[in-house]
């Protein structure tokens, strides 16, 4: 293979990680934080939306329609299927919560264990099976049996784990709506070796998004809600540490290019 093949070659094999580069850099930075309630199409998927979603999911599964893989699939449905049980609220989710005309609801809480939120006087509410879009008029119903037509005002955060090529990994609470690339320029953005085409999101230590599906979905503009990114999950950014058998050989092709240049041109001097 020549040296002209081998260029071609790694510049393909490098343009999905590229374009998705251009991509966070191009305007996708983070957003300010959203106000109270925040209406638009970053909306938190309502249970009607999830329960289309997951017909629609499963009509492909059993027609054996191609989109991504089975096993991606598979695992969106199991994601779709979680949420809609056990709801979106996980331990170590704060939340925003204002109440008109009770300061003293008005305030940040965190998510217990059991899935409890602990209002002072009031006591524990209870979030199992509640999705975020539902939680203004769960809490309503919830605080109507104290308060007069409460008018409750909320905004949730989740926190996830942000790893690898990046500015400042760590951990970092966020708005469900926001985006993947959000959270990455939060996290200081895609440091020069990052490996964009290898990006991924885990939980529990096994991949939830990964290669092509979670490109695409990024390309979408899908938000984490819409991924179904809960708290504790990590998004992995890898980079590419020492370089790999294509890279030595592509240097060492030019290298030795280079020396024969270079004999070539001693010879004719000579």
């Amino acid at each position: 293979m020549t040296l002209v093949d081998t260029r071609s070659r790694n510049r393909l094999y490098w343009l999905p990680g590229i374009a998705l580069t251009v991509l966070i850099l191009s305007g996708c930075g983070l957003r300010s934080a959203p106000a109270y309630d925040s209406p638009g199409p970053r909306s938190n998927a309502t249970r009607a939306q999830l329960e289309a979603n997951l017909a629609e999911l499963q009509a492909m599964q059993n027609t054996r329609m191609r989109r991504g893989s089975s096993d991606q699939i598979s695992q969106e449905i199991s994601l779709i299927q979680t949420r809609l049980t056990d709801g979106d609220f996980s331990v170590g989710d704060r939340i925003d919560l204002r109440v008109e005309g009770e300061a003293e609801l008005s305030d940040t809480y965190v998510v217990e264990p059991g899935q409890i939120l602990t209002l002072p006087i009031i006591g524990e509410i209870p979030l199992r099976g509640v999705l975020r879009s539902e939680f203004r008029d769960h809490m309503r119903n919830e605080l109507s049996q104290y308060i007069r037509d409460p008018v409750v005002h909320s905004r949730p955060l989740i926190r996830v784990a942000v790893f690898g090529g990046v500015g400042s990994p760590g951990y970092y609470m966020v708005s469900p709506d926001a985006l993947v690339t959000d959270v990455l320029m939060e996290a200081g953005g895609p440091r020069g070796n990052a490996r964009m085409d290898r990006l991924r999101i885990d939980r529990r230590s096994q991949d939830i998004w990964s290669g092509e599906p979670l490109q695409v979905a990024v390309a979408e503009g899908r938000t984490l809600d819409q991924l179904s990114v809960r708290a504790g999950d990590q998004i992995h950014l890898p980079d590419r540490g020492r370089m790999g058998f294509r890279e030595w050989v592509g240097i060492a092709g030019a290298v030795s290019s280079l020396v024969w240049l270079g004999i070539r041109i001693t010879d004719r001097i000579n």
